[in-house]
C-alpha cells in the first residue's frame, strides 16, 4: 500500500519542483477516491500483474529487445547455412527458453549460439544479463497516480499526455474520474504499451492502445476485468463485444491548459470504442456517458470540466436494424448471433450452438471440428485442455508408454535429456556438471575412472 506522505513526495519528484504542494495533495485526495471505487478489483493494491505466457512473452520481447533481435537472426542465418532450419515461432521460443534441437541433440542456446553461430566480429555475448532482463516482462493494471500522471512518460510512445505536451493535465482529470483504469506493459525499466479502460454501468470500453499491448495480452486483460466486473455487479459473467462503433462528440472540452485562458485546447480521442455489453435487454447506448471532470494545474486548482458523450448506431437485443451477418447456416440477426453463435478462428465463420467447439487454451479462441481435425491442435491428456500442436510435446512415462503433454506443464514435471531432447518421467543420471540423460541414452556411455565416457553414437 502507498504511503501519502512517501507518495506526496514521489509526486513533487516527479514534477521535479514544477507544481505546488496542494497539487499533490490533490491528487492524493483523487486516488483515495478512486481506490474505494476500485476496491472490488484492486483491493487494497493499486496495481495488478497480469501473468504472461511465453508465447505472449516471446512476442513481446522480439518487438522490443534489440538483442533478442540480432540473435535471431543471426541463428536464422545460420540454419539456414545448414539446410536445418526451425519454423519462426520454434526458433524465437528455442531462444527465449535457451533451449535448441540442433542435428537430433539438444543443446542450450547460449552454448549452441557460442560454439556454432557466433560472429567472429561480435564480442562474447553475456547471455545472463540477457536471460535476467527477459524475465522482467510485466502486463499491469493500475491505478496508481504515478502510472496516471506519468502515462506518457519513461515509455516507447509518444502521446498528447507527455508532461510537455499541452494536454498533460488531462492526466488528472483521469485520476479524478471514477470510471477510469490503466493497463500497461513494461520491460521493469520503461512502458512499452498502454491503455485507458473505462467502467460505466453494464458497460466496458477498452480506449486506443498506445504503444505495444498484444492481441492475446489484450484479451487476457478483458476475460480478466470481464469476470471481477460481472462479480462486482453480480451478474452472469457472459459479454458481447460491440465494435466499430465510433465517437460522436470526441473531445473533451477545455481540459490540459496551464493557465486561465485556455478555450483553444482540447483532448481528442482518435479511437474506435469496442465496449462490453453485459448480455441482457436493453434499449441501447445512447445514455452511457464517460465523465472526464477537472483537470489540475500545476497549483492544484481545476482547470477544466466536461464530459465524451458516446453515440452509439442503433443494434438493441430486441430487433434488427438492418444488420446482420452470414454464418456456417446462413444469414442471422445479430441477437441471434450473439446468443446461439460461436466465430471459428481459423476458417472465420460462425458454427450454431449445436456444432462441436474446441477452446483453444494458448491462442484463446475456439476452433470448429473441421479445423481441428487438419491437425494444427491436439489436445494434452493431462491437464484435459486443447492446445495448439506447437504447445504439446511427447513425454515418455515410466512404463514406456508415450503421452501428449502441455509443453510448460511438461518442463515442471518432467525432465528433458540433454541427449536426445525428450522428455522423461524417469529420473535422469547426470554425466557432467550440466548435462543430464536419459537411461536410454545412458546405454551409449561407459563409468570410466570416475566419469562418463562416450562409447557409440546410440544416443544420437
Amino acid at each position: 500500500m502507498l504511503n501519502d506522505e512517501t507518495l506526496h513526495e514521489q509526486i513533487l519528484d516527479f514534477y521535479d519542483g514544477a507544481v505546488e504542494n496542494y497539487y499533490a495533495d490533490r491528487c492524493i485526495e483523487f486516488f483515495k477516491e478512486k481506490k474505494i471505487k476500485f476496491a472490488w478489483l484492486f483491493g487494497d493494491k493499486d496495481r495488478i500483474k497480469i501473468s504472461i505466457s511465453n508465447s505472449e512473452a516471446v512476442d513481446f520481447f522480439f518487438a522490443h529487445n534489440s538483442d533478442f533481435q540480432k540473435l535471431y537472426y543471426e541463428t536464422l542465418e545460420f540454419l539456414e547455412k545448414m539446410n536445418s532450419s526451425l519454423s519462426i515461432v520454434e526458433l524465437k521460443l528455442a531462444i527465449f527458453k535457451n533451449k535448441i534441437l540442433f542435428e537430433k541433440n539438444q543443446y542450450k542456446f547460449s552454448k549452441f549460439y557460442n560454439r556454432y553461430v557466433k560472429p567472429e566480429e561480435r564480442p562474447e555475448f553475456n547471455f545472463q544479463n540477457f536471460y535476467d532482463k527477459l524475465k522482467t516482462a510485466d502486463c499491469v493494471l493500475s491505478i496508481n497516480p504515478l502510472d496516471f500522471l506519468g502515462a506518457s512518460e519513461n515509455s516507447s510512445f509518444s502521446s498528447c499526455l507527455a508532461i510537455d505536451s499541452c494536454h498533460h493535465t488531462a492526466t488528472s482529470a483521469y485520476l479524478r474520474d471514477e470510471i477510469t483504469i490503466m493497463a500497461f506493459t513494461t520491460d521493469g525499466s520503461k512502458k512499452l504499451g498502454r491503455q485507458w479502460i473505462y467502467f460505466n454501468g453494464n458497460y466496458i470500453i477498452m480506449g486506443n492502445i498506445y504503444g505495444a499491448i498484444s492481441s492475446p495480452l489484450q484479451n487476457k486483460i478483458r476475460e480478466f476485468i470481464e469476470a471481477k466486473y460481472a462479480k462486482h455487479l453480480q451478474v452472469p459473467n457472459r459479454w458481447v463485444i460491440s465494435r466499430d462503433t465510433e465517437i460522436s462528440d470526441d473531445r473533451v472540452d477545455n481540459c490540459g491548459h496551464n493557465n486561465n485562458s485556455h478555450d483553444d485546447y482540447s483532448v481528442y480521442f482518435d479511437l474506435t470504442v469496442t465496449a462490453l455489453r453485459h448480455k441482457e435487454r436493453t434499449s441501447g447506448f445512447e445514455n452511457l456517458y464517460l465523465e472526464f471532470e477537472e483537470g489540475l494545474d500545476k497549483y492544484g486548482d481545476d482547470t477544466s470540466s466536461g464530459r465524451l458523450g458516446l453515440r452509439y448506431c442503433t443494434c438493441c437485443n430486441e430487433s434488427i436494424d438492418g444488420e446482420s451477418t452470414y454464418t456456417n447456416d446462413g444469414e442471422v440477426c445479430d441477437y441471434c448471433l450473439n446468443e446461439h453463435y460461436t466465430f471459428c478462428n481459423d476458417c472465420e465463420q460462425y458454427y450454431h450452438e449445436n456444432h462441436d467447439m474446441y477452446y483453444i487454451e494458448d491462442l484463446h479462441c475456439y476452433i470448429c471440428q473441421n479445423c481441428y481435425d487438419i491437425g494444427n491442435y491436439g489436445y494434452c491428456e493431462i491437464t484435459e485442455v486443447y492446445y495448439s500442436t506447437d504447445k504439446l510435446v511427447e513425454v515418455i512415462q515410466n512404463d514406456g508408454t508415450i503421452m501428449h503433454v502441455n509443453s510448460d506443464y511438461a518442463e515442471d514435471h518432467y525432465q528433458i535429456c540433454d541427449s536426445c531432447g525428450k522428455y522423461h518421467e524417469d529420473p535422469l543420471t547426470q554425466i557432467d556438471e550440466d548435462e543430464f540423460i536419459c537411461n536410454e541414452c545412458l546405454r551409449s556411455y561407459e563409468f570410466v575412472d570416475g566419469s562418463y565416457v562416450l562409447v557409440s553414437e546410440h544416443a544420437a
